[in-house]
C-alpha cells in the first residue's frame, strides 16, 4: 500500500514549511496586538476635500478610516441604523457593506468610529480612490465624495507603515488581524 508521501515527495517540505508559517504567523498575531495606527488626515467630507499628504504616495501599508460620532447621546445600534440608511445609496455601486456582526462587536460608539480597513502597496493612491472615486465606477471603493447625503461629516485616516519585501504575504494578514481587534464597521469581509 503506497502513502501519501509516497506519492507526493514534496509533502514532507511542504509540511516543514507549512509549519514555520504557523510560527511565524502566531508572531505577527503578537505584534498586530501592539500596533498602532499613524495620522495621515482629518477632514470634512464636502466638495473640497484636501489633497492627501505626499508622504504617504506610493508607500505600502495598512490604512484605516474613521468617522466622528456627531451625536454621543446615541446608543450603538440607533447610531448604526441611522448611518446605515445613509451609507444605502442605490446610485453607488461597488462598495463595501455594513458588517452587522462588527458592529455588535463594539459595546458602545466613542468619539470616532472605525468605518474602513483596508491594505494598498499605494497608501495615498488608494485612501485618495476611496475619496474621489465617482459613484459608477466598478472599482470597489467607498466613493465617499459622491456620497452628498455624508457631507458635513468629519473623516479621520491613519495608517502603518508595511515597508517589507513579503508584503503580499504580510499585509493581507496583518489587515485580517487589525479588521478582527478594530471591527470596521464597513468591508467585504
Amino acid at each position: 500500500m503506497s502513502t501519501v508521501t509516497n506519492t507526493f515527495p514534496w509533502i514532507d517540505q511542504l509540511n516543514e514549511i507549512d509549519l514555520a508559517l504557523s510560527n511565524e504567523a502566531g508572531r505577527l498575531g503578537q505584534l498586530a496586538d501592539k500596533l498602532i495606527f499613524e495620522y495621515i488626515t482629518e477632514f470634512e467630507l464636502n466638495n473640497d476635500v484636501p489633497p492627501i499628504p505626499r508622504a504617504v504616495t506610493r508607500k505600502q501599508g495598512v490604512y484605516l478610516f474613521e468617522i466622528q460620532n456627531n451625536n454621543l447621546s446615541l446608543d450603538k445600534d440607533s447610531w448604526a441604523a441611522a448611518f446605515e440608511e445613509l451609507w444605502k445609496n442605490t446610485d453607488v455601486i461597488w462598495v463595501p457593506g455594513m458588517k452587522k456582526s462588527r458592529i455588535h462587536a463594539h459595546s458602545h460608539f466613542n468619539e470616532w468610529i472605525p468605518l474602513y480597513i483596508g491594505k494598498s502597496r499605494d497608501i495615498g493612491g488608494r485612501i485618495t480612490e476611496h475619496i474621489h472615486q465617482v459613484k459608477d465606477r466598478r472599482t470597489f471603493s467607498m466613493k465617499l465624495k459622491a456620497r452628498t447625503n455624508l457631507h458635513g461629516n468629519v473623516l479621520r485616516v491613519s495608517w502603518i507603515p508595511l515597508d517589507v519585501v513579503n508584503y503580499d504575504m504580510i499585509a493581507p494578514a496583518i489587515e485580517s488581524m487589525l479588521r478582527d481587534r478594530i471591527n470596521p464597521i464597513l468591508g467585504r469581509q
